[in-house]
């Protein structure tokens, strides 16, 4: 007798949602209107500024080529990404929220990751906004720290992510098939990491998951990070959402990857629910350790297979940080291959939060003496990369790969276009980079006076 009264609270409740939703989408779509126009306006004066000092013949063929410019930037707002624009070649790896594909644009010879992630697992409001969270950090930061963001669209059941295929894989594969890095090695990558960690406070963020699996390297053999998920601003706000995600029990798997590959990361100061950019300086000096000893610091006890036992034993270690880190440093400095320089730059890192360096005080170590920060990326990197060409995923060791099928990429469905967000809960989740970069207001405008704009096509 009661249900009919449940379910009209139900259908209220879900209009009152969607009612939400629809109020903010416009309010979205109004905000992009304006921010448009005010780019187009910049753009526009920026010409006029060069256009002034330039001849009439200089002036007026830059104005074809502005004018294209702005035609292209216009018709490429037109395109629609979809699942059809994509063939598949193989999967890199899948998890709990979805399945990251290695993919070619169809008519191109552009290959790149495409991460599929079901819409069905990020139903609580907080997990939708993690996935827009990095989408904006990756669409606004564009640095060759950070792994590139190409485009990012949906369909009924999916959200999806295009990004440039990164060939070296993880720093993970390296650890586990070298054992452990030299001195050299580590300095090298640490030295990357930290600038990639500097770059990414430098811009308000904190990234909250810094661990070997999140950093990859690219086709030169450069570090990079990915997986800004869990990534949040100085400002904090979201101090609870990892305890959130690990006592979610429909979400075990991830739970168990959390604990091996996240848990020994952790800061104290992250498990008593403080969030700053110290606690990825933390990680940083774990994973310095971890490359030098070739084993964790804050090691995954054996004596249980009882998930919570383990989170308790590991987080117990790390909170006894200062019995823990001098006796670990004890163990490696026994197998001798552990420098002194090490140790005092882990004495600093693994300290209370207040006296923890900072990234700007790790640079002057003496761990990296020798080591010129700003010219890191002209460096010869330790590690070569070596590949058969555009589609081998050697380096990709997943253990997914081995123990699931492959899964094909979902058919494109076009009678569900019209009803690919219903309840408009991922509104203007889209991005081109292609449509950013055409329309960015600090691009360069002389180049439209001094030489004739090569013609891009935007397939």
């Amino acid at each position: 007798m009661q249900r009919p009264p449940q379910t009209m609270q139900s259908d209220d409740d879900l209009a009152a949602k969607r009612f939400q939703h629809f109020c903010a989408a416009v309010e979205l779509a109004k905000d992009n209107i304006e921010k448009d126009h005010h780019k187009r306006e910049l753009r526009y004066q920026r010409f006029q500024e060069h256009a002034a000092k330039a001849n009439m013949e200089g002036r007026n063929a830059a104005l074809k080529r502005f004018s294209h410019k702005e035609e292209r930037g216009l018709l490429a707002k037109c395109k629609v990404w979809s699942i059809a624009d994509f063939e598949q070649v193989d999967v890199l790896g899948e998890g709990s929220f979805g399945v990251v594909h290695l993919v070619r644009r169809v008519g191109t010879d552009d290959y790149c990751v495409l991460k599929q992630m079901k819409k069905a697992a990020y139903t609580k409001k907080n997990s939708r906004a993690r996935i827009f969270a990095e989408r904006n950090l990756l669409a606004s930061a564009q640095s060759h720290w950070f792994v590139e963001l190409l485009a990012t669209f949906q369909d009924a059941a999916h959200v999806y992510m295009v990004m440039e295929f990164l060939q070296g894989g993880d720093l993970l594969h390296y650890l586990i098939e070298k054992g452990r890095f030299t001195a050299c090695e580590t300095c090298f990558y640490m030295a990357e990491l930290l600038e990639a960690l500097d770059t990414l406070h430098g811009l308000g963020f904190v990234h909250r998951d810094v661990k070997p699996d999140n950093m990859v390297l690219d086709g030169s053999g450069h570090l990079k990070l990915l997986d800004f998920g869990l990534c949040t601003d100085l400002l904090g706000g979201q101090g609870h959402e990892r305890r959130q995600a690990e006592n979610d029990a429909a979400d075990a798997r991830n739970l168990r990857r959390s604990c091996v590959g996240t848990l020994q990361y952790l800061a104290p100061d992250v498990l008593l629910g403080e969030y700053s950019k110290e606690v990825d300086i933390w990680s940083f000096g774990v994973i310095v350790f971890e490359c030098l000893a070739g084993f964790p610091m804050f090691l995954l006890p054996r004596e249980s297979d009882q998930q919570d036992s383990h989170w308790k034993l590991v987080t117990d270690k790390i909170m006894r940080y200062r019995e823990v880190v001098p006796e670990m440093l004890d163990v490696a400095r026994q197998f001798g291959h552990f420098p002194p320089s090490a140790e005092q730059l882990l004495l600093g890192v693994l300290q209370d939060r207040q006296e923890r360096l900072s990234a700007a005080d790790c640079k002057y170590e003496p761990f990296f003496f020798g080591i010129n920060f700003s010219r890191l990326h002209n460096l010869e990197p330790p590690f070569k990369i070596e590949v058969s060409g555009p589609t081998d995923a050697r380096y990709f060791t997943d253990k997914d790969r081995k123990m699931h099928p492959r899964k094909a990429l979902p058919a494109p469905q076009p009678e569900e276009l019209a009803r690919k967000d219903e309840d408009l809960e991922w509104v203007q989740y889209e991005y081109d980079r292609w449509v950013q970069e055409l329309q960015n207001p600090e691009a360069d405008i002389s180049n439209l006076f001094s030489r004739k704009l090569a013609t891009a096509q935007h397939e």
